[in-house]
């Protein structure tokens, strides 16, 4: 990637907030929309017993928990502590939970054989020095899974409610722009070519559709309310204009008729 601005190396403090406030509502209502995607992730990783396994940006501990599931031994690290606490509430005792950063891992040379991400390297924009963190811990025959949003998708709640909150809102401007690079890891082949140039010697991607259906509007709007940027436009609006919003999002969100979703994820596989 580019040459890391001050700015991008500081996403771990901008995100380590935003996912403080969200990690409740994280865990109750983006998790289960992953789920299938955390599935995929442990599959293509060829999770067996014993194996050590590192996820990173681990949220809520829902790739933890898939791999420890199958008998691995699984640490965690995210650098959100709010999120943490909700992983280890969610989670067996036998998952460890660290608060730390990817581009600064604690862990010697080596001394991982699967390193897992999650949706989380859009956040590092620092993303050479991540890598090589990752390429550091990992054993020489190990393994790098890491999921990425794909170049399309289709939302209409999400939609509904982009709009309402852009009618509130008219002059936002997204905090988190300067720091989140999801378009350049919807760009499978361009996302290769950073793997590549981080010293892996071997890459893949597998773009797949990650779909489901919300059970009503009020679960879509919890859903769409639960991101990073949409939460953080609904913090924006002033407290006595929160109903109405409420209301004005459901009835959009009733109006499109439509409470399907899909998006397209990229499921980058990497080796040393």
């Amino acid at each position: 990637m580019e040459h890391s601005t001050s700015d991008q190396r500081d996403a771990p403090g901008a995100f380590r907030a935003a996912y403080d406030r969200r990690a409740q509502a994280y865990a109750t209502a983006v998790e289960p929309t992953f789920a299938p995607a955390h599935r995929r992730i442990v599959e293509l990783a060829e999770i067996r017993p014993g194996v050590q396994v590192l996820d990173v940006a681990t949220g809520t501990g829902g790739v933890a928990r898939e791999a420890a599931a199958l008998g691995a031994h699984v640490t965690g690290i995210d650098v959100s502590s709010g999120m943490l606490e909700v992983a280890r509430q969610r989670s067996h005792a036998g998952i460890v939970y660290l608060l730390a950063e990817a581009a600064a891992l604690p862990f010697g040379d080596g001394s991982v054989e699967i390193v897992t991400c999650g949706f989380g390297l859009s956040h590092m924009p620092h993303a050479d020095d991540v890598l090589a963190e990752f390429r550091r811990v990992l054993i020489p025959t190990g393994r790098l899974v890491a999921s990425c949003w794909g170049a399309q998708g289709f939302n209409p709640s999400r939609d509904a409610v982009q709009a309402r909150l852009a009618r509130y809102l008219p002059q936002w401007r997204d905090p988190f722009a300067a720091v989140t690079t999801r378009e350049v890891w919807a760009d499978a082949q361009r996302g290769l070519r950073i793997l590549r140039r981080a010293g892996f010697e071997r890459v893949e991607v597998a773009t797949e559709r990650l779909r489901g259906e919300f059970a009503s509007a009020e679960q879509a709007l919890a859903r769409a309310l639960a991101g990073t940027v949409a939460g953080a436009m609904a913090d924006a609006i002033q407290h006595d204009e929160l109903g109405r919003f409420r209301a004005e999002a459901l009835a959009a969100i009733e109006a499109t008729a439509d409470l399907t979703w899909w998006d397209l994820v990229n499921y980058y596989m990497a080796w040393p």
